[in-house]
């Protein structure tokens, strides 16, 4: 189980998601979290985004945590712990003073973070599917954050463990969708066809975290009576290290702030997605030799179909023309690996 994941404590003995695998070698979601750190970096448009504060799951790892200190400078940084008996571990690996462990479920530390005094990232980076609570978390988000501030949720959309095997996908994602009833009540019936696909699983996901969002916020809207509020979707990633994941996210802002979102340019980012087509991370397995082989024909690989052509002869045998697409379309986030005696 992972941190702040806020699944119910069992009695059982089942090890937890950071025992079973080291977050720090995880491609897809190496990737992930470069992309989210090259937009979050556009925000410093409508504020310097060192100034930012962030809030997330640093788990005992802090992956994210270091990556946002060092390239984005920020230096208020809030991880939220659920686990008491690990608040030790978890304290022990905290690899920076400006690091503040709050100890408890996300629903009742988030009530406690201070989202008046500077703009905000909220990354809710659960391992689970979509539940109830889940709502609680985002309603505190935009019923206080400030203009500018940006929003970002991870949930597990794997089927795969759905009990017994035998079900058709159909019938998998109507037992998923159907656990929990805060999740259930917020489908829309039209929703629900009677053949479903795993895309239209993942479509069903985002747009009621979607729709959740846009509530809350016209809620908000309603009892501002200085500032009206909107959110553009920025992130739809569905990657998968293990278990299948989506992440959907974007940035509040308000009327004041609009022509600054519009200057933040998100739109010449290849992987910003503001619908529900998603942007899929497949990480291909490539030596060095073949990774080094593939960039000498980037960026033009991306954008020239002669150059394109051209790598695609020259590899021929060698490299698989899906695996050379899959790396050119991630390949300046691609994660590079070595062993080091630290």
């Amino acid at each position: 189980m992972k941190l702040a994941t806020n699944m119910a404590k069992s009695k059982d003995t089942k090890p937890r998601n950071d025992e079973l695998m080291n977050y720090l070698f995880r491609p897809a979601k190496n990737i992930e979290r470069k992309m989210l750190c090259e937009a979050m970096n556009r925000l410093s448009v409508i504020s310097d985004v060192k100034h930012y504060q962030y809030v997330g799951f640093g788990s005992v790892y802090f992956a994210d945590f270091t990556l946002f200190h060092k390239q984005l400078g920020i230096q208020k940084l809030i991880s939220i712990e659920c686990e008491e008996d690990m608040e030790t571990r978890v304290r022990f690996n905290q690899p920076y003073s400006c690091i503040d462990v709050m100890p408890g479920w996300s629903y009742e530390m988030l009530p406690e973070v201070d989202w008046g005094s500077s703009k905000s990232i909220l990354w809710l980076d659960y391992t689970e599917t979509l539940k109830g609570y889940m709502f609680k978390d985002m309603a505190t988000f935009f019923q206080r954050a400030l203009s500018g501030s940006m929003f970002i949720i991870s949930v597990n959309v794997d089927l795969r463990d759905t009990q017994p095997s035998n079900k058709t996908t159909t019938q998998k994602i109507v037992f998923k969708l159907g656990k929990d009833i805060d999740v259930r009540k917020r489908i829309r019936s039209s929703s629900i066809k009677k053949e479903m696909t795993k895309n239209d699983y993942y479509s069903i996901i985002r747009s009621v975290i979607d729709n959740e969002v846009k509530e809350i916020i016209t809620e908000r809207n309603k009892l501002e009576s200085k500032e009206r509020f909107e959110y553009k979707q920025l992130f739809n990633f569905l990657y998968q290290d293990g278990q299948a994941m989506l992440t959907v996210g974007g940035v509040l802002f308000s009327e004041n702030d609009k022509e600054k979102i519009e200057r933040m340019n998100f739109k010449n980012l290849e992987f910003i997605v503001p619908d529900e087509k998603y942007f899929e991370i497949k990480v291909p397995h490539l030596t060095y030799r073949e990774i080094h082989a593939i960039d000498k024909h980037l960026p033009n690989f991306n954008n020239d179909a002669e150059a394109r052509e051209k790598a695609l002869k020259e590899l021929k045998g060698v490299v698989s023309d899906d695996a050379i697409h899959k790396y050119a379309k991630i390949y300046r986030y691609y994660p590079n690996y070595t062993e080091a005696n630290l």
